[in-house]
């Protein structure tokens, strides 16, 4: 056989080749664009959204709701001991709020697998602040929120007030993270930290201007069709819901949302539940705010907005809206199957991105975003 031939030869067989494999990968279809906004008691509404590669969870809470407290995380409870022998005592976001009785519960602060150390920022706890926090360059700790009885809640920079400096005396609960999302009812321009520019499963929290209505968002990923989001990607989503001021929190497989009467916890993030270091947990006095609202829940048609009971419009956040606000990281959902040296590409990719997640998970401080 001439070289010419053979060198065709050689390139129909890969070309052939390629094509076997990306026939017998299986195929992540997308899943059909709906929203919901449920009821689950009065003063709480819970908004499950699938939009292309964006699956994601909103719990709206009214914080003039009578009877509704706000707290985190005991720092004795998330100390090593020598019981322990120096290892963590994390405790799961579910555990956590079935232990307390809350009613709904999130992820906290960032934390460092790596040394065993606690909180990244500050953290309160029932007034105190812990003394066992750190901070990490790498991840810039300082977007914090405050809450306190009545519902007071306060978004604010927590530089160089770790360890000390004067707190407003109502603030008895604080949790950190980064970066800031929402400023003012503006985007933050966000390049750091590096996992922010990623799409991750996240957690994140906003009020609105009022400061009357919480927003707690929690972003599927790695899993399914399901790819995460971007800080900007879950910043529009916030922003767009109407808060004026939003900060993330720990992502990645930290994420967690449980709702008690919704049996448990109710998001994604392709592996088990993780041990976080601390919860932010909301809990209803049953005796002024009782049984789930007999209001049915609201279902919208797939891609069509909808209304909750209560009248509050949900920001519908689209594929298309999404590719307006952030351009550079939009990326659409993969259509029928790929083409043979398409599929080879992605091959590659995928090995790339299993490498980063070792990395990842050797350094969990890395990316922040585990």
């Amino acid at each position: 056989m001439a070289p010419s031939n053979r060198l065709a030869g050689l390139f129909a067989s890969l070309v052939v080749l390629a094509s076997a494999t990306a026939s017998a990968r299986p195929q992540h279809r997308p899943q059909r664009a709906f929203e919901r906004w449920t009821e689950v008691r009065s003063g709480v509404r819970h908004l499950e959204r699938r939009d292309g590669p964006f699956a994601y969870h909103v719990v709206a809470i009214d914080l003039r709701t009578e009877g509704l407290r706000i707290e985190s995380t005991d720092e004795a409870t998330a100390l090593p001991t020598q019981v322990h022998r120096g290892a963590h005592r994390w405790t799961r976001t579910s555990t956590w709020a079935r232990r307390v009785d809350a009613d709904i519960a999130i992820n906290g602060n960032y934390y460092d697998l790596t040394r065993w150390r606690s909180a990244c920022g500050l953290a309160v706890s029932e007034g105190h602040r812990w003394r066992s926090t750190y901070d990490d360059r790498r991840l810039n700790c300082f977007a914090s929120a405050g809450f306190g009885d009545g519902g007071r809640v306060s978004f604010f920079d927590s530089r160089r007030l770790r360890k000390s400096g004067d707190l407003p005396a109502w603030m008895q609960t604080v949790v950190s993270g980064s970066p800031a999302l929402v400023r003012n009812g503006e985007l933050v321009h966000i390049r750091h930290p590096r996992h922010a520019l990623y799409r991750n499963p996240r957690t994140a929290i906003g009020v609105d201007k009022d400061g009357t209505t919480l927003f707690l968002l929690v972003v599927d990923g790695r899993e399914g069709s399901a790819q995460g989001m971007t800080c900007r990607e879950a910043a529009t989503v916030l922003r767009d819901l109407g808060a004026h001021n939003a900060i993330n929190l720990d992502g990645g497989g930290s994420s967690a949302l449980y709702i008690a009467q919704e049996g448990g916890v109710v998001n994604h993030t392709g592996e088990p539940e993780r041990p976080v270091v601390n919860h932010l947990g909301f809990f209803f006095d049953d005796s002024t705010t009782n049984a789930r609202s007999a209001t049915p829940p609201t279902v919208a048609a797939p891609g069509a907005p909808a209304r909750s009971p209560s009248g509050l419009t949900p920001f519908a956040a689209n594929a298309a809206a999404l590719r307006r606000a952030d351009p550079m990281t939009f990326v659409a959902p993969a259509q029928g199957h790929a083409a043979a040296f398409g599929s080879v590409a992605s091959l590659a990719v995928a090995g790339v991105v299993a490498t980063r997640r070792r990395r990842s998970a050797a350094n969990p401080a890395i990316d922040g975003a585990r």
